[in-house]
């Protein structure tokens, strides 16, 4: 009788313990939870505040042409703003000054090309069709920059061919003027930017 109630007492203590032992776990599970994840992160996809700062306070230089330098050819002439017509395919035109185009971007040091045109008259544009490898040009602006340009390429294109006014990319400088037999097409003379200065 005796040996039955010992081995009833020893399980129920048994049971009792093995529950205190469970409630113990889960109460040092509530209060003293695990830490929680670490996450890392590539230096390269987070820049620093110094990377962000000099990206968003850089300022473009840019300005309107007021006059065009291109020594290999003689010249050195005011420019004024002129316009594209495209409705009677025709240009803001006149002797004595060459034209900055207005549907194109001013002269700047961030993107985009810049369209310089002007009659084919040995006064003006006509020598441009001659231009190099090593020619320069100078556009000094209305903001007091002057950009510096080196040559690039020199193309002839249809006259109703306007493509140059989409361009984007790297700065550039155009130079345009009538060619050919009976001013049948146009030159287009590309410069890239090398420099900008502050006069």
């Amino acid at each position: 009788m005796n040996d039955g109630r010992s081995t009833t007492t020893r399980h129920t203590l048994g049971v009792i313990l093995g529950l205190n032992l469970a409630v113990g776990i889960m109460f040092t599970a509530v209060l003293f939870p695990h830490p929680p994840k670490q996450e890392y992160h590539s230096v390269a996809t987070r820049p620093t505040s110094a990377k962000l700062t000099s990206l968003e306070t850089r300022q473009v230089r840019s300005g309107i042409p007021a006059r065009i330098i291109v020594p290999d050819v003689a010249i050195d002439m005011e420019v004024r703003v002129g316009s594209y017509m495209p409705e009677s395919a025709t240009w803001t035109i006149e002797y004595g000054a060459a034209f900055y185009a207005d549907r194109t971007v001013p002269a700047n040091d961030n993107n985009g090309t810049t369209l310089i045109y002007g009659h084919a008259d040995w006064a003006i544009f006509a020598r441009i069709t001659e231009l190099t490898n090593g020619a320069t040009a100078k556009v000094y602006t209305n903001e007091g920059h002057v950009f510096s340009y080196v040559f690039e390429s020199n193309i002839q294109v249809q006259p109703d061919d306007v493509a140059v006014f989409n361009e984007n990319g790297p700065p550039k400088l155009v130079l345009q003027t009538c060619s050919g037999p009976f001013d049948a097409y146009r030159t287009l003379v590309t410069f890239r930017l090398v420099g900008v200065e502050v006069i």
